[in-house]
C-alpha cells in the first residue's frame, strides 16, 4: 500500500505536467496554432484559484501554520544545548513561508480582478483579435497597438502582467495568469515592449 502511495505522489504530478505540456504544445503551433484557428480562452474562478500550482502553495501555508504553533508547542529534550535557538529557527522557518505565501495569494486576488470575466478570442481570418472586458470589448487589428510595458518581478519564478496602449490613449491590462495571454503577442509581434522591473507587481 506504501508503494502505491508513494508512486501515485511521485508520478501523478508529474503524468498531469506531461499532460498538460503535450496538450499547449498541440494547441500552439503549426496548424492548430490560435494564429491559423479560432480558439476561446478564459477562465473561471475556480479554476484560477484551484489549480496545481495553488494547491501547493496552499498545502505550503499549511505546513507554515503547523511549523508556528510547533515553534512555541514542541518538545525540546533537556540535554538541548540551545533550545531557544532551536524553537527560533523553526519560527523563522514558518513567518518565511507565510509570508512568501501570503504575499503570492494577495498576488492572484489582485491580479483576478483584470481577469475575472474577460474573454480573449482569435479571428485568424481577420489577422485579429475580439478582446472582452467586463465594461468594454476591442476588436484589435495590427497597428491598433502603439506600445506595450510589460511589468514583472524579473524572478525565475515570474510574476507579472502587461499593459497594452492603443493609439488613441486608450489601454487595457492582461495579467500573465489569464489564457491565452501570450496570443497578444504572437498575434502582434511588432508591437514596442518596455520591460519593467518591479519587486511587488501589484497592479494599482
Amino acid at each position: 500500500m506504501e508503494t502505491l502511495i508513494v508512486f501515485l505522489i511521485v508520478f501523478v504530478p508529474f503524468g498531469w505536467f506531461m499532460w498538460t505540456t503535450l496538450r499547449f504544445t498541440r494547441d500552439t503551433i503549426g496548424e492548430n496554432s490560435p494564429v491559423k484557428v479560432n480558439r476561446i480562452y478564459y477562465i473561471t474562478e475556480w479554476q484560477y484559484f484551484v489549480n496545481f500550482n495553488n494547491l501547493l502553495l496552499y498545502f505550503m501555508m499549511g505546513i507554515g501554520v503547523i511549523l508556528m504553533r510547533l515553534s512555541f508547542t514542541m518538545y525540546i529534550s533537556y540535554t538541548e544545548s540551545n533550545p531557544l535557538l532551536a524553537r527560533f529557527v523553526v519560527f523563522f522557518l514558518a513567518v518565511e513561508i507565510l509570508v512568501l505565501s501570503i504575499y503570492l495569494i494577495a498576488i492572484d486576488i489582485n491580479h483576478w480582478k483584470y481577469i475575472q470575466g474577460v474573454v480573449i478570442e482569435t479571428v485568424p481570418e481577420e489577422h485579429a483579435l475580439e478582446l472582452t472586458f467586463t465594461d468594454v470589448a476591442y476588436r484589435v487589428r495590427p497597428g491598433d497597438i502603439v506600445r506595450a510595458a510589460i511589468i514583472s518581478n524579473g524572478n525565475r519564478n515570474h510574476i507579472g502582467y502587461a499593459i497594452y496602449y492603443f493609439s488613441n490613449g486608450d489601454y487595457f491590462i492582461i495579467p500573465d495568469g489569464m489564457p491565452g495571454s501570450w496570443v497578444i503577442r504572437e498575434y502582434f509581434k511588432d508591437i514596442p515592449l518596455k520591460h519593467i522591473r518591479q519587486r511587488f507587481p501589484f497592479i494599482r
